[in-house]
Formats: C-alpha cells, sequence, structure tokens
C-alpha cells in the first residue's frame, strides 16, 4: 500500500471518495470492503458513493491483490450526521414586566446538537439550550430572539 485511505465525516445524501494506492507487479486487484465485506462493485482504486445514507456509515478498507500476494489498508471510518431539521418554531409571546418567559425550539438532527440565542442579532451570553428562559422580563429584554442551531 502506497497511500493509506482516510476517514471522513459527512453529513446524509453527500457524496463521498475512498482512494487507495498500491504498487506493485501488474495487474494490481482492488476489493474495497464495508466493515469487513466485500463491496460487490467496489473494485476500482477509487470508491466513489452518491448520496450517502445510514447504511453506508461504517469502517472502510480496501485489499490490493496481485500473483504475489495481497495488502489489506488500515480501516477508515465513514461518519455520517443527519443535518438540522427544525421541527418546531418560535412562538411569538406577550409578556408583563417582571414575569418569566419560555422561549423553546424543537429540532432533530445528529447530536452533539448546539444553540446560540439572539436578540435582534445580538448573542445572548450564557443561552446554549433549545430553551430560553427569561424568569423576570423587563423591557430592554423585548424584541425579536432568533436561534441558531448546529450540528
Amino acid at each position: 500500500m502506497n497511500a493509506q485511505p482516510a476517514g471522513k465525516r459527512l453529513q446524509l445524501g453527500e457524496d463521498v471518495q475512498f482512494h487507495g494506492q498500491a504498487s506493485g507487479e501488474e495487474p494490481l486487484h482492488f476489493q474495497w470492503r464495508l466493515n469487513g465485506l466485500d463491496i460487490p462493485c467496489g473494485v476500482e482504486p477509487t470508491l466513489c458513493l452518491k448520496n450517502l445514507t445510514l447504511r453506508d456509515a461504517g469502517n472502510y478498507s480496501v485489499v490490493v491483490a496481485n500473483f504475489s500476494g495481497s495488502a489489506t489498508s488500515a480501516p477508515v471510518s465513514l461518519d455520517l450526521s443527519q443535518p438540522v431539521a427544525l421541527l418546531a418554531k418560535l412562538q411569538n409571546q406577550t409578556a408583563v414586566a417582571g414575569s418569566p418567559v419560555k422561549l423553546a425550539v424543537v429540532v432533530d438532527g445528529s447530536e452533539p446538537l448546539s444553540y446560540r440565542w439572539s436578540l435582534f442579532g445580538n448573542v445572548v451570553e450564557g443561552a446554549t439550550n433549545a430553551t430560553l428562559i427569561l424568569p423576570n422580563v423587563r423591557p430592554p429584554q423585548a424584541g425579536e430572539y432568533t436561534v441558531e442551531v448546529s450540528n
């Protein structure tokens, strides 16, 4: 093996290529494997996978063989994550000064998820959860809140 394939972390629906490079007496035969099992169409130096699904996640390796023997690459992982999807939007609220306000968003996506709340585009310090609780709301806290969720 001249070069080992490299692991990847991608999102569902993306495309990926793994490259195996070897030298030796021709002809060289390539066989890609997923979790130790041969991939039926994986017989080229480059393995191309389109529109990735969860069943594509796992450990990939390539066996290169000729008449003198074979060599197997170290396994590399393909980790897949599901993009963030908004399931329930923020709801407008009216509050009386001094009362508590709870803002919440419901999302789906691969963990870990991170949250960043903003008021009129300014980051609300310490607000890093799916729920933002303002226990004693004051007039300066009135306005348009948004939350950015990422994974």
